[in-house]
């Protein structure tokens, strides 16, 4: 995934440096680890929804233990994905944003 570590940082930030499924489910306070694609990343999904999977739109940034209990967290439906895929695609400048490949700043 291109612009990881912006990404997780990014992400990390808008979550307030918790992990949402440790926070949701288990009402603990974990600090996230790694990044969890809610539209899993298969080779079907990255040829359907180029744009859209590994945008910050489809991520979180989790707690290891967190993404391995509970692998299909905030899952987005095959529909849903294609209407951002499709958003996304008539918005390339916030599709090249959410992508990490402008500068994610101190945006919120």
């Amino acid at each position: 995934m291109k612009h990881y570590g912006e990404k997780f940082r990014y992400l990390v930030r808008r979550q307030d440096g918790l992990c949402p499924i440790a926070k949701e489910r288990y009402g603990r306070a974990e600090s996230p680890t790694e990044l969890h694609h809610k539209t899993h990343a298969t080779k079907t999904n990255r040829k359907l929804y180029p744009l859209y999977i590994d945008s910050v739109w489809n991520l979180a940034a989790v707690a290891h233990w967190s993404h391995m209990a509970l692998p299909s967290w905030g899952r987005i439906s095959y529909l849903e994905a294609g209407k951002r895929e499709a958003f996304l695609r008539r918005h390339p400048l916030l599709a090249s944003w959410m992508n990490g490949e402008l500068d994610y700043g101190t945006a919120d």
